[in-house]
């Protein structure tokens, strides 16, 4: 075989792969694709009592198409208070948007949520939550993988419960 013919059969595979690959991914319709996912992981609070625990939390989104998606989070939180033998708890419920870039190997998503808090001995308040994330494919139904790393704001009527609370979370999510 010469070197020309060569090149001719590298370039049309490389072509049928390319066409293949993109008729896959125009295929793929993510439109009203529900899901629920489950994160777990670490929280920091930045409130000057250096509180560090767990954060674990549910959502169930819908992908309205392939690069925007909204979803709703209930999520638990458990505090230990640095040095002082005590803890505190909070739930949370928040209604997020998330701009999701489709890429071949991973998802990579940018979330912004608003919502509101409940802990224990305060009334309810709000809280802004913002993060950055991704998912990858585990398996051929679907299955992913999900990682977040983000922040929420809350402003509470006990100033040492104000201000941010980092978090690290890993977790699957499971379309449907």
């Amino acid at each position: 075989m010469n070197k020309k013919c060569f090149n001719v059969l590298i370039l049309s595979l490389c072509f049928n792969l390319h066409s293949s690959f993109a008729a896959s991914l125009a295929e793929d319709d993510f439109s009203g694709q529900f899901y629920i996912s489950t994160l777990t992981g670490a929280t920091h609070a930045n409130n000057g009592l250096m509180e560090t625990g767990q954060k674990h939390s549910v959502q169930l989104g819908l992908r309205k198409n392939r690069t925007t998606a909204f979803e709703i989070e209930m999520s638990a939180y458990q505090s230990d208070l640095s040095g002082s033998g005590h803890s505190s708890e909070k739930t949370n419920i928040i209604l997020s948007y998330i701009l999701i870039n489709p890429e071949p190997l991973w998802n990579p998503y940018f979330l912004i949520g608003v919502g509101a808090n409940n802990i224990p001995d305060t009334s309810s308040t709000a809280l802004a939550k913002t993060a950055i994330g991704g998912f990858w494919a585990l398996s051929d139904n679907k299955l992913m993988l999900r990682a977040e790393i983000g922040v929420e704001y809350s402003n509470t009527s006990q100033s040492l419960l104000d201000g941010l609370d980092s978090h690290v979370q890993i977790g699957l999510l499971f379309p449907f």
